[in-house]
């Protein structure tokens, strides 16, 4: 049995990466990144670790999904486009809002009424 070493580990993760665009290419496929897991057989959570144990060609595949996607923003079909990337590259690509909050210190509710120290009784 052939021992599998770190690097041909790689290689070969590198000939299933190349496998999978080549694939959409002949197929006339957009890729994705939930299409790469299922070519590569892997979670989300699993990908997580390759792109720690390889980040230069995760990185790159990831890159590679993300310019063939952001080329067909010009299109007429944008709308998708923008749900695409915003919702798998949401760092880059998701919605940002800004929160401006300011904290005020809150004036007494009777600032400014004289205080009595005695109430005076009813007359009966």
């Amino acid at each position: 049995m052939k021992k599998i070493t770190i690097v041909s580990e790689e290689v070969m993760f590198v000939d299933k990466v190349i496998e999978y665009f080549k694939r959409c290419v002949d197929e006339k496929e957009m890729p994705q990144q939930a299409g790469l897991l299922i070519h590569l057989g892997v979670s989300r959570e699993e990908w997580k670790v390759i792109k720690e144990k390889y980040p230069v060609i995760a990185n790159r595949a990831d890159h590679f999904i993300e310019k063939v996607w952001v080329d067909r923003l010009p299109g007429n079909q944008s709308t998708g486009v923008m749900f695409y990337l915003k919702n798998n590259f949401y760092d880059i690509y998701g919605d940002k809002s800004e929160h401006n909050v300011t904290v005020r210190t809150p004036k007494p509710i009777l600032e400014g009424v004289e205080v009595i120290d005695v109430i005076p009784e009813k007359k009966r």
